[in-house]
């Protein structure tokens, strides 16, 4: 007990020293510039992780191969998503935003949006977008080099660090369990999407595509997300009919329960029960970091976190 007391001060103590040296050097805003510029390899680095199931998964011999045909479908799906979905859920966003807008004409807008700005807002949109392609493709790139490199990288890292070792020991428990997490959560948005749109289109409401995509996303989100999802679809078909529907409440309802209680458990089969808790935590992390994209891939860090925690109490035991 006392020898690691002393190991805990001696450490606690350099770690002292060294930021006081930095800080009396003035190397934060240095160091903050080099943790910016490790970002993008950060990204990388969780791509790399999240498709190497994927790629152990294709029965092709050629390592190279199987690495080119996951990233060129990745590439094949986020075009679309772009080309086609983006388009559609923009305009639908406007559409909607014009729509609640009728109920605040009381409002004088003019105190907090200044037209004369309009130019240096565009611009810095336009800078925005640009740079966020530009990471897009260096992380995309990065990525794909390391997964080439994969076996070869981890190897290096497990040799040198026993940190490495032990996280990588820990991947290859989880690595099955993300992946049929993976499938399972894209064919439940999959269904739910299409399920909605459908309901949407029967019942005539307006902004289908919009609200049922809304909608998959927000199933993300344990118990709340569905909740104010369905709010939402219920405020616009009133909004646009002037009267409540109630056959479409108790078809949104009812299908939401059905997905829930049914699809969800028959798709997810003996995976992790992933506690609310964990995926709260999850969406906060991933969608700071990666934006709309961690909204959809905040479930696979939560049940890396649950399992990290399950195996951490297991070897306590």
């Amino acid at each position: 007990m006392e020898n690691k007391l002393k190991y805990y001060l001696q450490y606690s103590l350099l770690l002292l020293i060294v930021i006081l040296c930095i800080k009396n050097l003035n190397l934060f805003p240095f160091i903050y510039k080099i943790l910016l510029a490790l970002i993008p390899f950060l990204y990388s680095f969780v791509i790399a992780l999240l498709v190497q199931p994927v790629i152990e998964k294709i029965k092709i011999k050629s390592h190279g191969l199987r690495c080119c045909i996951v990233y060129f479908s990745l590439v094949l799906i986020l075009s679309l998503i772009g080309i086609v979905l983006v388009p559609i859920i923009v305009n639908e966003s406007i559409n909607i935003q014009n729509l609640f807008s009728g109920f605040t004409n009381d409002l004088d807008l003019s105190n907090y949006i200044q037209l004369d700005d309009s130019f240096d807002l565009a611009y810095d949109s336009t800078i925005n977008v640009f740079n966020s392609l530009s990471n897009g493709v260096i992380i995309f790139v990065a990525a794909l080099y390391l997964s080439l490199d994969f076996e070869s990288i981890s190897s290096l890292l497990i040799r040198n660090s026993n940190f490495f070792k032990q996280f990588f020991i820990f991947y290859d428990d989880i690595k099955s369990i993300v992946f049929n997490y993976l499938k399972s959560i894209s064919i439940d948005l999959l269904l739910l999407f299409t399920i909605m749109f459908i309901t949407l289109s029967l019942f005539k409401v307006k902004y289908a595509i919009g609200l049922a995509i809304l909608m998959a996303v927000l199933n993300l989100i344990p118990y709340i997300g569905a909740f104010f999802g369905q709010i939402i679809i219920f405020l616009i078909s009133f909004i646009t009919t002037n009267q409540i529907d109630y056959v479409l409440i108790f078809t949104i309802i009812a299908i939401q329960q059905i997905e829930s209680n049914w699809i969800q458990p028959y798709l997810f089969g003996k995976i992790l029960n992933i506690k609310p808790f964990y995926t709260i935590l999850s969406l906060c992390l991933f969608s700071a970091l990666f934006g709309f994209f961690g909204i959809i891939l905040a479930p696979i860090l939560a049940v890396v976190i649950q399992a990290f925690y399950q195996k951490l109490q297991g070897s306590k035991t």
